[in-house]
């Protein structure tokens, strides 16, 4: 459920916005409250203890304070979700998000107009009908290759703007305007908490989710569990509640794979139930490669390269993640005294580094030197908002990560939202400020997020991890838990099939068989035999169509150069073979 609205001037207005400019509710299913205000949920969030979806009413208080104080009910919004509210009686309208900016705002402006909308495939067809073409943007391509899924809150569409995080709108009859939350209020407030202190608030703040999440009786919910510590986090708190005996859990891992061994390892030591199956119900399957590259970013309108498709079905099934306990330390680790001696090329370098710049030199870069640069400028902002809002310069950096995990993270989850209800219970601003206003080596060694687990279940620490979690900066900070083997080994998985519809469409199979080359190749390259399959019809089929497509545009944004060069011979890696797929879906898109 997303929802657009269209802030129109009449047809003689020549400068900006006139007092008589109409706000109409375009798209989404509006209710209407007993005092008259209309509104429209989009998304799935806990609010406090409850729960906010298109399937329930919302409470009169809610609405009130989305019109009157908007960014405190940002700040308590846990989940991928936005709310539209508008009182009539004063032509005050209001669209505020979660402050992660997980369910993205997205924004268009012209003279006579402004159009916000949860969802661009919904924005595009609205302006199309309105006598507006919105083009795709070739820069957002660039970005998303060079970035990562979901690029970095740049718009699929050329003249559409994303909203930053912690952004929202607010319109009257007299104009439209953006207004952020007072982040340097937040920082201040968490630099003065103690530790203690502040572990006990962002208990309190995901406990509350928890909370609102056992009042739903699903057939069968499902919490993913891999061998991580977050998806333990989450489990910790199930735990606490005394509500795991309710939930399946899903490992998408491989058998034998150390992911899927601890997986099951836990499954068995508590007694937990396997899910046999994601979850997910897919009615139709892709009958081409291009189809299967496509299918997720024409339904993200070029945001997401994988996750939800048209030909997904709607079940009623909860799904937990748990995504967010990434904010709950540093992903970059950075030295404060490197970040602030730094360009703004530097840090975007250090935050992603060798995906900007293959091989390390000027010029040897996928994407062009001019558009890194512009790239780096786009994206210091947030950097600086930190430095403004009081963080230290490690911090400031980090927060970068938190603004672009919400378009590969929270974009994921608010599509999934179209056909199950999915929500990452660690979802928690008050959680990401706290661990911002602590020192870095607690960051760096997931202090926080072992805490919180100590504090609801203590053995989950003490049981092993797919990998080595407690790093010297944990032990700087902590003693190390005293290890605990896993029980029960003899124990049978327990499992069940979660809620599912049957597919409908089994297409005839379009995938080439591996021949015992590849195979050999993928194993030895560490590489995924899917892609190394379709790696020499990727190069074919990627050269030929660059060689029909004007590559104006392309030019301005990739090294085509050293592209072409790629595609000159067998891909001798999965690096290359993982970029120039990436790069074949994102064009294929792109030129149709």
């Amino acid at each position: 459920m997303s929802f657009l609205f269209d802030v129109h001037s009449p047809d003689d207005a020549t400068k900006g916005y006139a007092l008589d400019q109409s706000i109409t509710l375009v798209a989404g299913t509006a209710r209407q409250s007993p005092s008259g205000l209309t509104y429209v949920v989009a998304g799935f969030a806990a609010l406090g203890e409850s729960l906010i979806s298109p399937d329930e009413p919302v409470g009169e208080a809610i609405l009130r304070r989305a019109l009157d104080d908007p960014g405190s009910l940002s700040v308590d919004l846990h989940g991928a979700a936005a709310l539209f509210v508008h009182d009539a009686r004063t032509g005050r309208t209001v669209a505020v998000n979660d402050p992660f900016g997980a369910c993205s705002l997205a924004i268009y402006r012209d003279a006579k107009r402004t159009v916000v909308s949860t969802d661009l495939n919904l924005l595009r067809v609205h302006l199309k009908e309105n006598g507006v073409v919105l083009r795709k943007s070739i820069s957002h391509l660039a970005s998303m290759f060079a970035t990562g899924v979901g690029g970095f809150a740049s718009a699929p569409y050329e003249d559409v703007t994303i909203l930053p995080i912690a952004t929202w709108v607010t319109a009257t009859p007299s104009g439209v305007e953006t207004q952020e939350l007072d982040l340097a209020a937040l920082v201040s407030e968490w630099q003065a908490t103690e530790y203690d202190d502040g572990l006990d608030a962002v208990h309190a703040d995901i406990t509350a989710t928890f909370h609102a999440l056992a009042s739903r009786h699903d057939v069968a919910p499902i919490a993913h569990l891999t061998g991580g510590a977050d998806s333990r986090l989450v489990l910790s708190f199930l735990q606490a509640r005394g509500i795991d005996g309710r939930y399946l859990f899903y490992c998408s891992g491989h058998p034998g794979e150390m992911d899927r061994v601890v997986f099951e390892s836990l499954a068995k030591h508590y007694d937990l139930r396997a899910a046999v199956g994601s979850g997910i119900s897919v009615l139709r399957y892709p009958a081409s490669l291009e189809e299967e590259l496509t299918g997720p970013l024409d339904y993200s309108s070029g945001l997401n390269m994988s996750g939800p498709t048209k030909d997904w079905a709607r079940t009623d099934t909860l799904i937990l993640s748990g995504g967010y306990g990434e904010t709950f330390r540093s992903p970059y680790g950075a030295d404060p005294e490197l970040v602030m001696s730094s360009t703004p090329r530097e840090r975007l370098q250090f935050a992603w580094r060798s995906n900007l710049n293959v091989g390390g030199a000027p010029g040897s870069s996928y994407i062009s030197d001019d558009f890194i640069d512009a790239l780096a400028e786009a994206t210091d902002p947030i950097v600086q908002r930190g430095l403004r809002a009081g963080l230290t310069p490690d911090a400031a950096l980090d927060l970068l990560y938190v603004a672009r995990n919400r378009m590969f993270v929270g974009n994921l989850t608010y599509d999934h939202n179209d056909f199950v209800r999915r929500i990452d219970p660690l979802y928690s601003l008050k959680g990401a400020l706290f661990a911002l206003t602590r020192p870095l080596d607690v960051r760096k060694g997931n202090v926080i997020g072992f805490d919180l687990t100590a504090r609801n279940t203590p053995d989950l620490l003490r049981l092993p991890f797919d990998s080595p979690r407690f790093t010297e900066d944990y032990l700087r900070n902590r003693s190390l838990p005293e290890p605990l083997e896993f029980a029960h080994a003899d124990r049978p998985l327990r499992t069940a099939t979660p809620l599912r519809i049957p597919t409908r469409e089994y297409p005839v199979m379009y995938r080439p068989k591996p021949t015992p080359e590849q195979e050999r190749f993928a194993k030895e390259k560490k590489a995924s035999l899917r892609q190394v399959v379709w790696a020499e019809t990727v190069r074919s089929r990627l050269s030929e169509m660059l060689g029909k497509v004007d590559l104006t545009d392309f030019d301005r944004v990739f090294n085509a150069d050293v592209v072409r060069s790629a595609l000159a011979r067998p891909f001798p890696n999965r690096v290359v073979i993982r970029n120039m797929m990436t790069l074949y879906a994102l064009m294929q898109w792109y030129e149709h």
